[in-house]
């Protein structure tokens, strides 16, 4: 406001209105089933959707029937949603560590978001070396990242380059 055309010949007040318009875009939704950890962090760097994880620990793991860290279940979705949409999945992960990783969930709570905003999950290996676990975006609220990670790694999350939380992998 005003309308577009309309000729100004004084200062005024311009009204601007955002929005997402009629229709919201849409994602498809992958199917992560029997997907590894390193798997599913390349499907969060690469999609518009947010993945909620909670995992099953099992003592049994590792006896040649089953596959260590993957996804077991994926809830049911229409086969698009919108961007930014939630898709629930479990893990299955071992309770004790496997050839020196520890698997797990790092969690948060971060505040409601208006739009999506770019977040990276960083880590310091106990050696000292740093390096990207994996970037995306997220609109905020909970946050679940999987990681298979040797205990004592640093995990920092990022929010639009600012440090938000902190976690040490613990065996």
């Amino acid at each position: 406001d005003p309308p577009a055309g309309t000729h100004i010949s004084e200062p005024v007040t311009v009204k601007l209105v955002v929005s997402r318009g009629p229709a919201y875009e849409k994602t498809r939704v992958p199917n992560l089933l029997g997907m590894s950890v390193n798997d599913v962090l390349t499907q969060m760097s690469r999609s518009k959707i947010i993945f909620d994880f909670d995992v099953v620990f099992e003592s049994t793991i590792g006896d040649g029937a089953e596959k260590t860290g993957i996804i077991i279940n994926q809830a049911e979705t229409e086969e698009f949603i919108t961007n930014y949409g939630r898709v629930n999945a479990t893990f299955r992960f071992p309770t004790k560590p496997v050839n020196g990783n520890v698997y797990n969930l790092f969690a948060t709570t971060l505040p409601s978001y208006p739009y999506p905003l770019s977040m990276s999950l960083e880590a310091t290996s106990p050696e000292g070396e740093k390096y990207t676990l994996v970037s995306f975006s997220h609109s905020g609220g909970s946050l679940t990242i999987p990681y298979s990670l040797p205990a004592g790694t640093i995990l920092v999350l990022y929010v639009e380059g600012q440090e938000t939380a902190k976690h040490i992998v613990n065996k």
